[in-house]
């Protein structure tokens, strides 16, 4: 089963193996509801906003959901060190 979050409403691309949330993953109580509907996650990837703050939150949030030996990857961390997105060298 695969479980997406996404700010926008995807709901279109749902499948009968793709559910997807809207929601924002700067949301520490959206996240932890999702998690706690869907129970120990296998893999997680973090393609989100980018944002510092954001990747901070989901990954506080939903690291202790993630089963023993499973994958947690966060995508496009260059970020980290554009102010833009909340980051410095």
């Amino acid at each position: 089963m695969i479980y997406a979050i996404d700010i926008e409403d995807k709901r279109y691309h749902e499948d009968r193996r793709i559910k997807i949330f809207q929601g924002s993953q700067n949301d520490s109580a959206f996240l932890e509801k999702i998690a706690l509907k869907i129970g120990q996650i296998h893999v997680i990837i973090d393609d989100g906003s980018h944002i510092n703050e954001h990747a901070i939150t989901s990954f506080r949030t939903l690291f202790p959901y993630l089963a023993d030996g499973g994958i947690y990857v966060i995508e496009d961390i260059n970020t980290s060190y554009y102010p833009d997105y909340g980051g410095n060298s």
